[in-house]
């Protein structure tokens, strides 16, 4: 990979939030419902870009929140899709929106990046199409990894790295992904210390084969970047997730990486919806192990809206349920004195949290099937 040309990253003051007792709550809306979107920061603005719109068609829609004036405004992605992976990078200044499922039902090998700062977009193309490639901020990289695929083995085994390179972004590097370490499972970035690590999700068994075979994963991969002359990332497996599952979610916190609910198999392989809270620390410099928590979620479920806010990780809604659980990642337990509930509770929403403060989810469907235009902000600063 070659010489990246980013900014030493500036200090900046922690974000003074409360007591989650005291977090308050309130609703916005985007300029059209839509579901399967993606949203990210990017400085002090929110990005939800594209989605399917109630015709079942993908969307370039973009709706932009400035979280300072309260404001929208609307922009268009390169392409027309859904189902796109989306991560921030450098400090948050860019929103990255990669790859999605396009509108002739195929794998999309767009890329878009929004400069916050500048009020700029660019776009250039993948090397690889896929649909919701996890996006991970390195520092001064960005992995674009894995994703799903329409063919065999319907599980991406690509990494394409991304760079700064004057005023634009290239791709500087590609790896594949070895089958013992290949799942399309949660992705959590760790810029400051330069990694990232893909947790869990599902892997499939049958690679070659037509008909897939997915299965539950407790796969656990870092990507370590090193930055000499040039930048380069290794790729290592990690002490496997206590118990196999899918549809995890999670967030980076107080150096703790913590992954919760979900779903499994049980005895008689019949999918159940999980409770269970995994955090994973740093036991010893460079060394990460999975730590004993006694702390569940209050009710099981799958694929909840996770952020961090400071010290606290959130997890909201999931399985179609209102429930929010706050995690203190200093005490490792649950915040017991929490009124939140979501407003509106959905499935395929775009989330994102914003300078520390703010969680944010935004559109997606309702139980009833009927997409939603609400946005539902939780303050924690405010």
């Amino acid at each position: 990979m070659g010489v990246s040309s980013f900014s030493v990253r500036s200090e900046v003051d922690e974000p003074k939030v409360k007591e989650p007792s005291s977090w308050t709550q309130k609703m916005t809306k985007l300029s059209l419902p839509r579901s399967r979107l993606a949203a990210a920061s990017a400085g002090n603005k929110v990005v939800f870009a594209g989605g399917i719109l109630d015709n079942m068609k993908s969307t370039k829609l973009v709706d932009i929140y400035n979280t300072e004036s309260s404001q929208w405004s609307t922009a268009g992605l390169v392409e027309a899709r859904s189902e796109i992976g989306v991560g921030s990078f450098l400090n948050a200044r860019y929103a990255i929106f990669a790859g999605g499922v396009n509108d002739n039902s195929k794998e999309s090998d767009a890329i878009d990046i929004y400069d916050g700062v500048k009020d700029e977009w660019l776009s250039f193309k993948l090397r690889y199409p896929r649909i919701n490639p996890r996006v991970l901020d390195l520092g001064d990289s960005i992995a674009i990894y894995g994703g799903i695929k329409l063919t065999p083995p319907y599980i991406s085994d690509k990494i394409e790295y991304i760079i700064q390179d004057e005023n634009k972004f290239i791709i500087d590097g590609e790896e594949t992904i070895e089958m013992d370490r290949l799942s399309f499972g949660v992705g959590i970035s760790n810029p400051v210390k330069k990694m990232a690590v893909v947790v869990g999700g599902y892997q499939n068994n049958s690679p070659e084969d037509k008909h897939s075979d997915f299965q539950p994963s407790n796969y656990t991969v870092f990507l370590k970047e090193t930055v000499a002359q040039t930048i380069s990332v290794s790729l290592s497996n990690g002490e496997p997730l206590p118990a196999p599952r899918w549809r995890i979610n999670g967030a980076f916190a107080f150096g703790n990486y913590v992954f919760g609910g979900g779903e499994s198999y049980d005895a008689d392989n019949n999918v159940q919806l999980e409770k269970t809270i995994n955090v994973l620390g740093e036991v010893r410099r460079g060394e990460y192990k999975w730590i004993d928590v006694k702390a569940e979620l209050s009710v099981p479920r799958a694929s909840a809206y996770a952020g961090a806010l400071e010290n606290y990780i959130l997890f909201c809604g999931g399985s179609s349920l209102d429930t929010i659980d706050i995690f203190d990642t200093r005490s490792l337990k649950i915040v017991e004195e929490n009124k939140l509930k979501m407003k509106e509770p959905r499935e395929d929403a775009g989330y994102t949290t914003n300078n520390g403060c703010l969680m944010i989810i935004g559109g997606g469907t309702l139980k009833n099937n009927v997409l939603t235009d609400s946005v539902e902000i939780i303050d924690a600063c405010g």
